[in-house]
Formats: structure tokens, sequence, C-alpha cells
């Protein structure tokens, strides 16, 4: 059937149903099964918990300080269990950030370099425009 506007209410209530079908098709293709999603989300839970109590028992060491700190990648990790009833792991964990701290930590670096410390997250942000601009354009 194709997508567009109808004028007519039964139009629109066959449209819908046949995002229903897509949808709930998309899902069982690309989510986990029942039995594999409550298992990975026991294990994600469990062994965040036990991250915590880690991060808790050394907490006050001289010797190891910061070392079990739990961190924004376990709360995304939690999300990212519990919703593979929707959609598999495999297609929404791809380390986005990581990446984006590089090409930042590289592009800071380089727009530091004879400018004063006030405008140097200006000259970062107007490269960063242009590079967005030159990729998005190509």
């Amino acid at each position: 059937m194709k997508l567009g506007v109808t004028s007519t209410a039964t139009g629109r209530v066959e449209v819908e149903l046949q995002n229903g079908r897509d949808s709930k098709q998309f899902q069982k293709i690309y989510s986990l099964p029942p039995q594999a999603h409550a298992d990975l989300n026991a294990a994600c839970i469990s062994m965040c918990h036990l991250h915590k109590l880690i991060s808790q028992h050394f907490e006050d060491e001289a010797d190891f300080p910061n070392r079990c700190q739990v961190t924004s990648k376990s709360h995304a990790l939690l999300h990212i269990c519990s919703q593979s009833n929707a959609i598999s792991p495999r297609r929404i964990w791809c380390f986005a950030g990581e990446s984006f701290l590089s090409v930042s930590k590289t592009l800071a670096q380089n727009c530091v370099k004879g400018v004063s410390p006030p405008n140097a997250h200006s000259k970062m942000l107007e490269q960063w425009r242009l590079g967005m601009h030159y990729q998005l354009s190509a």
C-alpha cells in the first residue's frame, strides 16, 4: 500500500494498520527473543550491581581512587539491555561517543595553536561547523 495523504478515515486506518504490521515485523527481525532478552537483562543488572558494590568497596582506598566508578557507559548498558526486546544490542551499541570524543580532542588540539585561550573555543566551533558543512554537502 502506498503511504500518502488519504482523505477517508478508512484509508487512514488502513495506513495505521500497515504501519503497525511493519513495526511488529521489524521488531521480530531486529530484536531478541523473549528468553534471550530476559537472560541478557538479568545478566546486565547483576553485572552493574556487582560493579557498583566494587565501587563502593574501594571508594575510600587511597591506593585505588576512581578506578571502579560507575560511568555513563554502565547507565547506557542498562538501557540497551532493558530494551533488547525491541531492538537488538548489536544494532545500537556503536561507541559513537568515544569516536566523537576522539575527533573533538584532535580538533581542539589543532585549534589552540596560536590562539588565546578565550578564543580557542570559538575557533573550534567554527572549524566544526565548516567540517560538518563539507561532510553533509558532499
